[in-house]
């Protein structure tokens, strides 16, 4: 069977995936996408009710590849963070007014994110291929060959595994070691509308059972105050078995402050998990984004981390493209490896580690949590880097 040759493949189209692939196609490369579901705008918008914290750096990289401007309409700026624990008097409070004159980063349904992503996808040198699995991937010294599940070829100097938690290219991957485990926890995602201004503030409130997060949306014509809601519980916890009434009283007592609430979208469940891997790396094979690391939803910052993956991958790519080298070459793969290890491991650090404090009952690790709470209020210089790692800004 002949095979089509390409610059790269990107296996994967989610948010991260999709803005890889435009963005090289962007910059002259010949690109294809494929990905293993046939999706277009109108079914993102009915199965996916998340939403995104766009930190102030992955605005910047938005930016900079041509995605911002058509989001800035359904960008709600946050403005104060206020994080706290449940029946103590405990908080910590964020105001941007103290680290920058930006925004502290902006809340994005990922409806809109993709939309954004639609409208670039139809520019020259991107083929994409959706509905289709890879299902081998043979790589020689000078190219990677992939085949898929309908028998197709395919062949590339890079393969780029941008293809989520369960990467079927990871898989391909011997060198690329794995190391995850599943949180005793899910994530119920909804949105509601509220009597009073979420006044651009997100709140994060700690529970016995897991983090809730209410984040600020962006008004509509029929709601003039909406705010999103990641709530996370026990696997044992039956989300289903609440009625809409119930979730607005829970929140009403959780959040008294915004008035009336009221439930105003379907409930979207998911499982939790962690996952990191020894390197993103193997011959012809890197990967992007949350087929390299997944991280609990406490901080939201798994999109934000994949963006800074595919930026960094991007401009190597680049360079290499302007010298005339080997696109999937080991120079180029172990400097992308070096250059987002830090970051990457950090930051799978921090949220496991924020999760596994904030979800235990002991009372050794509560009062652990509320003189942290307490001495960050005091210690400006690590609430200051704190709230610069969350924005990107390092």
């Amino acid at each position: 069977m002949v095979e089509r040759h390409y610059d790269l493949i990107c296996v994967g189209a989610g948010l991260v995936g999709r803005l890889t692939a435009c963005a090289l196609a962007s910059a002259g490369f010949k690109v294809l996408s494929i990905d293993a579901f046939s999706f277009n705008e109108d079914t993102i918008s009915s199965q996916d009710g998340r939403t995104t914290f766009v930190s102030l750096k992955s605005k910047e990289i938005l930016e900079r590849f041509g995605f911002w401007e058509a989001l800035v309409p359904f960008s709600q700026p946050i403005q104060n963070i206020l994080a706290y624990e449940h029946q103590t008097p405990w908080y910590l409070d964020y105001s941007s007014k103290e680290f920058t004159n930006s925004p502290m980063g902006y809340i994005v349904e990922n409806k809109y994110v993709y939309k954004s992503l639609y409208q670039h996808e139809r520019v020259d040198n991107l083929d994409v291929i959706t509905g289709v699995r890879v299902s081998s991937i043979d790589v020689t010294e000078y190219k990677a060959v992939v085949k898929t599940d309908c028998g197709t070829t395919y062949s590339a100097s890079l393969i780029l595994g941008i293809d989520g938690r369960f990467s079927a290219i990871r898989k391909f991957a011997p060198q690329i070691i794995e190391s995850s485990h599943q949180y005793d926890q899910k994530a119920c995602v909804l949105h509601i509308s509220h009597e009073k201004s979420h006044e651009a503030t997100a709140y994060e409130v700690f529970t016995s059972n897991g983090p809730l997060a209410i984040l600020p949306l962006i008004a509509t014509e029929e709601y003039s105050n909406r705010s999103g809601i990641v709530w996370c519980q026990k696997n044992t916890f039956d989300f289903e078995s609440l009625s809409d009434d119930q979730i607005a009283e829970t929140l009403s007592n959780l959040f008294p402050h915004l008035g009336a609430l009221k439930v105003i979208s379907s409930k979207w469940i998911y499982p939790l998990q962690f996952l990191k891997v020894n390197q993103l790396i193997d011959k012809r094979i890197a990967l992007i984004g949350d087929s390299g690391h997944v991280l609990h939803p406490i901080a939201g910052q798994g999109v934000n981390l994949g963006w800074r993956d595919a930026e960094k991958i991007i401009d190597l790519l680049v360079s290499q493209k302007k010298l005339g080298l080997d696109y999937g070459g080991p120079i180029l793969l172990q400097q992308y490896d070096d250059a987002r290890k830090f970051d990457r491991l950090s930051m799978s650090f921090m949220t496991d580690f924020l999760s596994k404090i904030y979800s235990s009952n002991l009372k050794s690790v509560k009062l652990i949590r509320n003189t942290g709470f307490a001495l960050l209020n005091v210690l400006k210089p690590v609430k200051n880097f704190l709230v610069r790692r969350a924005m990107g800004l390092f």
